[in-house]
């Protein structure tokens, strides 16, 4: 829900972070579409429940996260009183909200005059991590795991871009179309030995080009830039250990903690899909 929620810096609760200490504030999460790039050229629409659903899955996930070990920023979800809750308290209580509350780090923008980032800021960024004079950051660095490939995967743009046909994905949006599409990165003689296409394939372990629906075996983690000013970076796994400071005994343990939270989050939405909280979402 990256780009459907506002960090609400107005609010008496919002304190921002320092350097050494973490912040806290309260994210409204909209029902807009998260369109990337596109949602500026969409005319502003509030898609019914779509921020409450988003927001409550979130915090009932982290909550239960917490539990089993996994750390994370999650500090609450905001009730009609303004006051820090859970998102399990809400559901008990017949409520709903769509401000989740969370502890704040630094991040590059804070040191570029305008707000924009560019290279020479995040370089200044790094090298603030890496002197210690910056210790509440956010690394530079989002994983993403996939077990398949849903229609509309960013992966098959990956795809797209290393058969060099990334522009005319952009056409492309139905199942068949997009079927029809990859067949003809298919029939692209050696498209399969080409290095980028190989780069693309090894990211799910994959030989081949599959259709929208694959599932696979287990997890497959992929590393993208956080901070890349040009968009979303691809890194190898070297690239993320050092894009996150971290060094080999400790990426190590991250890799393991990454996979084991991956099949925790596949096992636990599959649970929340099958409970009350669609219900409760329906009746509100």
């Amino acid at each position: 829900m990256g780009s459907v929620k506002d960090l609400m810096v107005q609010h008496p609760m919002y304190i921002p972070p320092a350097p050494h200490k973490q912040g806290i504030g309260p994210w409204r999460v909209k029902g807009t579409f998260s369109v990337g790039d596109l949602k500026y050229l969409i005319k502003p629409v509030e898609i019914p429940n779509k921020g409450v659903a988003l927001a409550m899955m979130a915090g009932l996930y982290w909550e239960h996260a917490a539990t089993v070990g996994f750390q994370n920023s999650y500090a609450g979800m905001l009730d009609t009183d303004d006051r820090i809750t859970d998102a399990q308290t809400l559901l008990d209580q017949g409520d709903l909200s769509n401000v989740v509350v969370m502890h704040l780090a630094v991040t590059p923008h804070m040191y570029a005059p305008d707000g924009k980032l560019t290279d020479e800021i995040r370089g200044i960024y790094h090298r603030l991590i890496s002197s210690g004079d910056l210790t509440n950051y956010v690394g530079d660095c989002e994983c993403i795991f996939r077990f398949g490939l849903p229609l509309g995967s960013s992966y098959y743009k990956r795809i797209a871009i290393a058969a060099g046909l990334g522009d005319e994905y952009e056409q492309v949006a139905k199942l068949e179309e997009t079927i029809q599409f990859l067949d003809q990165i298919r029939g692209i003689t050696g498209i399969l030995d080409k290095p980028e296409m190989v780069t693309v394939l090894k990211m799910m372990g994959l030989d081949r080009i599959p259709n929208p629906g694959y599932i696979g075996t287990k997890p497959y983690l992929n590393f993208d830039a956080k901070f890349d000013p040009g968009g979303d970076e691809h890194y190898s796994f070297t690239e993320a250990q050092d894009a996150l400071h971290l060094n080999r005994r400790n990426w190590k343990g991250l890799l393991s903690r990454l996979v084991d939270n991956s099949y925790d989050q596949w096992d636990y939405c599959l649970e929340l899909s099958s409970t009350h909280f669609l219900d409760k979402l329906s009746a509100h």
